[in-house]
């Protein structure tokens, strides 16, 4: 079925920086990784950490709307 995979941002456990993006089955979906990914800002490979990509769209969307010198 076309709605049973979610897309998952691959990231840099060092620095937070997105390193990819992935679809995965629901049923497959693993979001505990032991992966090692190269981080372009870090310069290094590093264990990727994955996390929804809806939940990162939102805390980015929220970051956006609040005034900023509450950051």
């Amino acid at each position: 079925m076309p709605g049973d995979t979610i897309e998952v941002v691959q990231k840099c456990s060092v620095c937070g920086t997105e390193v990819g993006r992935l679809s995965i089955k629901k049923e497959n979906l693993f979001l505990s990784s032991y992966v090692m990914v190269a981080c372009p800002k870090c310069g290094r490979e590093t264990q990727e950490l994955r996390e929804p990509a809806l939940r990162t769209e939102m805390r980015e969307k929220e970051m956006a709307s609040l005034p900023k010198n509450n950051r």
